[in-house]
């Protein structure tokens, strides 16, 4: 989606609205609105509130990207590879709508009946490039339609949050449209079956590792279950194992048949890169990759996980039961 589309689709701010804003109250913090002579201040409210919530986006679309979070109302963008899931409070007040091959419209259901073609909250748009959030953040043809929130990134596209500060709405409906509106950041969101771009490691950095479940790690000693890490590359062994597409819904296939525990030592030399979600490592907002030769700093890594094991495999290299390297791949 070019800067053109993207106009077409969101339409422009009214640059006005940024200067009226000044001198209106916070509606977020409101609880009602009065009269009639509040509507014309609205859509500066809009804009507002749209400037507001960017620094909370940026935090719940990082929290998405870790894992599934629990919410009652989850909505697939057919085609696209994130899920929105909305605020709970949200149940029969909203709609979704596409708007072309690369945008979805997220809308209040009732203000968009009492008005029609409105109550459009926020848009969610795929543009056609891979972008980190360090380019994101430099600027470019996405900002043109105005301000928007970095979602995720996967290997050729990036998802962008574009919050809607001239929606059409009526009197009766502006309260909740408000509400609606303030309640954008709450949003959260799911990379479906993709690998966010900053977390993705080159395929070579895997050759000749050994693919296993940590179930322990006592002093320099951890103990592992061995496993066979598929993908659908591997044709011939996803024919002699019958898999299908269901079986392999993200492209890879743990088969463990049986648990082989095996106890190597870690070495003292040993480094570990694994991905930092919360930057509890990093201190970044973004997950991305952390390496160190601190098996202390791995152990609390590992630890964050129930009762120390991680549901996913890590990728080992060892050499005469001494671990070399231990790696995480990105797995959603």
């Amino acid at each position: 989606m070019n800067k053109e589309q993207l106009s077409e689709r969101i339409g422009n701010i009214d640059d006005r609205l940024v200067q009226q804003a000044e001198d209106i109250p916070n509606y977020r913090k409101q609880h009602r609105v009065r009269g009639l002579k509040r509507l014309a201040a609205c859509a500066a409210a809009l804009a507002l509130m749209a400037a507001s919530f960017m620094t909370g986006m940026s935090v719940q679309a990082r929290q998405g990207a870790a894992g599934t979070p629990v919410g009652d109302e989850i909505v697939e963008l057919e085609d696209f590879r994130i899920s929105l899931i909305l605020p709970d409070n949200w149940k029969g007040r909203y709609g979704v709508e596409r708007q072309g091959e690369d945008s979805y419209a997220v809308y209040s259901a009732q203000t968009r009946e009492a008005c029609e073609g409105g109550g459009v909250l926020c848009n969610i748009v795929r543009w056609n490039e891979p972008l980190t959030e360090e380019e994101f953040k430099a600027g470019g043809e996405w900002n043109a339609a105005g301000t928007c929130s970095y979602i995720s990134a996967t290997e050729d596209e990036t998802y962008l949050l574009y919050p809607v500060t001239d929606g059409k709405y009526t009197q009766e409906t502006l309260g909740l449209y408000l509400q609606m509106t303030s309640e954008i950041s709450n949003i959260r969101f799911v990379t479906c079956g993709a690998i966010p771009a900053r977390i993705s490691a080159p395929k070579e950095a895997f050759n000749g590792t050994i693919a296993a479940f940590i179930r322990d790690i006592s002093g320099d000693r951890i103990t592992v279950d061995i496993m066979e890490y598929i993908t659908d590359a591997d044709t011939e062994r996803v024919a002699e194992l019958g898999l299908t597409e269901n079986d392999m819904p993200d492209g890879y296939y743990f088969y463990n048949p049986e648990e082989e525990l095996t106890v190597w030592t870690c070495g003292k030399k040993a480094n570990y890169t694994f991905i930092d979600w919360y930057g509890d490592f990093t201190g970044s907002e973004y997950p991305g990759y952390y390496n160190t030769m601190s098996l202390d700093e791995f152990r609390r890594y590992v630890n964050h996980y129930t009762d120390g094991k991680p549901w996913f495999p890590l990728f080992f290299i060892v050499e005469d039961g001494v671990v070399k390297n231990i790696l995480e791949r990105p797995f959603m």
